[in-house]
């Protein structure tokens, strides 16, 4: 069973060959503009988590580097966020990255500089722990044969002789390591046509880390790779990352004056074609297989993908939480046996309530559900009008119709909307709603669907003891 989608491949050669979000024009408008950039330079492309960030990121590294010649190394952060310092991890990456590059473009001395320096920083900035120890003046943790060595009276002078030695050792080895990175840089800008291209580090996933992890990582990059031809491309939700900065230094900390002093330039990412997307989820989910396994299951998984992606587009629901919709769907029809059929634009819509709001899908869950709230729910947002009139909302209120009372009854369904037919006459909005909704019902009816609502849900509720992460 596929409850995952399978992970897009990228076609060598035409990296968008499979841009299910038309985000192509995205990557020519940045390449465009990483291409004039040779100081240092700090891009944030700000996509919240679940909208085919990573995706994307994929995709334009691919064609930067086969396309246009661009030197790229991608860092995911969260992947190393089970490291206790950034910095090494982050060397440690680009070192992976760059040693055939480099050996490739006859910069191998000049990489082997680098690491000797990196490393040499790394043994120079990291705080080594100590079992015992006391903080006196400048709240520095002092070895206590400190006080041994020296008396208590020369203690601050000799601190502060050593916090000076210290420092300047620390920005000599900062200016060395630059040099050295500017050298690394230089050899992979040697191309035949004297064109010169920017090193570009992609940083991705900075908000899913630990809030220490994510913020020690940007302080570090923008103070030590701050060096000429060296572009950074963070990929980041900025609400998220906002909420770990102030978890570091505090509630009201302002997060877009700090972001400023460490991001350039910001480009946020547009909002995806959410019909496009659920199309390739069809493929990406296998449904055909599930098609197969099912009377009329083609048809029913194609009825499904288009009545979801207009509920997708009017609830406005992520990316993420339409892929965790679609496996929804695979658990319901894959643990359902093959004679029990849905309603698919039914199970579309419950699904996708569901996951835009939990507390209006519980209420239809009772005995006697009552359709005025989701109606005002669905019609005040925009585009809502526009499917509550189509067949779409008519068959929604034919099903809750046949679901009324402790046992639902095809004459008792039918008595309300008679009424309204009756009291407004055929040629009004509302008594011709009524009257296709009572055609409805009598479709419903002989296509022994009278329970449809209530076993849809009961088969989604089954499905709640799975976890969908």
């Amino acid at each position: 069973m596929q409850l995952k989608p399978k992970n897009l491949t990228i076609p060598p050669g035409n990296p968008f060959g499979e841009d299910a979000l038309t985000r192509s024009q995205s990557a020519h408008v940045l390449t465009q503009l990483v291409s004039t950039i040779q100081e240092p330079f700090v891009l944030a492309i700000d996509s919240p988590w679940g909208t085919g960030e990573t995706t994307f990121i994929k995709m334009w590294m691919a064609s930067l580097k086969e396309k246009s010649g661009f030197p790229c190394i991608c860092f995911n952060a969260w992947d190393s966020d089970f490291t206790g310092d950034p910095l090494v991890s982050f060397i440690g990456e680009m070192k992976t990255s760059l040693d055939l590059s480099l050996k490739n473009a006859g910069a191998s001395t000049a990489m082997e500089k680098y690491v000797s320096k990196g490393k040499k920083l790394l043994g120079i900035l990291a705080r080594k722990s100590v079992p015992l120890g006391i903080k006196v003046l400048t709240q520095e943790i002092l070895d206590l044969e400190k006080l041994k060595e020296f008396g208590i009276p020369d203690l601050a002078e000799s601190l502060a002789k050593e916090r000076i030695e210290q420092y300047e050792m620390d920005k000599n080895t900062i200016a060395d390591f630059k040099a050295h990175l500017k050298d690394v840089v230089d050899h992979l800008n040697k191309h035949e046509s004297g064109e010169t291209k920017p090193l570009i580090f992609f940083i991705d996933e900075l908000d899913r880390c630990r809030p220490t992890y994510a913020i020690d990582l940007l302080e570090k990059i923008k103070h030590l790779f701050n060096v000429d031809g060296i572009v950074f491309v963070l990929v980041l939700d900025k609400v998220q990352i906002g909420h770990s900065i102030r978890s570091i230094y505090g509630s009201g900390m302002d997060v877009d004056g700090y972001l400023r002093r460490i991001i350039d330039l910001e480009y946020r990412l547009p909002d995806p074609p959410r019909p496009d997307f659920c199309e390739s989820l069809y493929n990406r989910f296998n449904l055909q297989e599930l098609s197969k396994n099912r009377r009329n299951g083609a048809d029913s998984v194609k009825e499904f993908i288009e009545a979801f992606s207009i509920l997708a587009e009017i609830f406005q629901v992520s990316l993420r939480t339409i892929e965790q919709c679609f496996a929804q769907l695979n658990i319901v029809f894959r643990t359902a046996s093959r004679d029990v059929n849905f309603s698919p634009s039914l199970l579309a819509f419950l699904i996708a309530l569901r996951a835009k709001n939990l507390p209006l899908y519980s209420s239809l869950t009772k005995e006697t559900p009552d359709m005025i709230e989701v109606c005002s729910f669905i019609t005040g947002l925009a585009g809502g009008q526009k499917y509550w009139g189509s067949y779409y909302g008519i068959e929604l209120e034919a099903f809750h119709a046949l679901s009324k009372g402790p046992r639902p009854s095809y004459s008792i369904g039918k008595e309300p909307h008679k009424h309204t037919l009756e009291n407004h006459g055929i040629d009004s909005p509302q008594g011709k709603r009524a009257a296709d909704i009572l055609e409805q019902i009598d479709e419903l009816h002989r296509a022994h669907a009278s329970g449809g609502l209530r076993s849809t849900i009961q088969r989604i509720e089954l499905t709640e003891q799975f976890t969908i992460s």
